[in-house]
């Protein structure tokens, strides 16, 4: 994250990186990577956009760097939040809580 990243340890406790290319990379410690493009940067030569859906990501989860310490993982929560329909980012959300369970039907649905 360049010289943002110790406030975006702080904001989203999630490590990052990021390229001049609008490519940001976030990792889920033992789960997953999630990489995003956005070509528009800030003063910081981050991708705007991707900022602001990681750290939507992380709040809609509330996920952070020591959540996996205390037995709390990402996915009891994604299946708490998951439910079939809705809008598409609930579609974007069904699509990974499917896949880790691989439940291809339902990932055709």
């Amino acid at each position: 994250m360049n010289t943002y990243s110790g406030k975006w340890a702080f904001k989203a406790g999630l490590p990052c990186k990021t390229s001049v290319s609008g490519v940001t990379i976030m990792v889920i410690p033992n789960f997953m990577g999630i990489a995003v493009y956005s070509p528009k940067l800030d003063k910081n030569y981050n991708s705007k956009k991707s900022q602001i859906f990681l750290s939507n990501f992380v709040k809609l989860f509330g996920y952070d760097s020591i959540d996996h310490i205390y037995g709390a993982g990402i996915i009891s929560k994604l299946g708490m939040k998951s439910s079939l329909g809705g809008n598409k980012e609930d579609a974007s959300m069904n699509l990974l809580y499917f896949s880790k369970q691989n439940k291809i039907r339902d990932i055709r649905k």
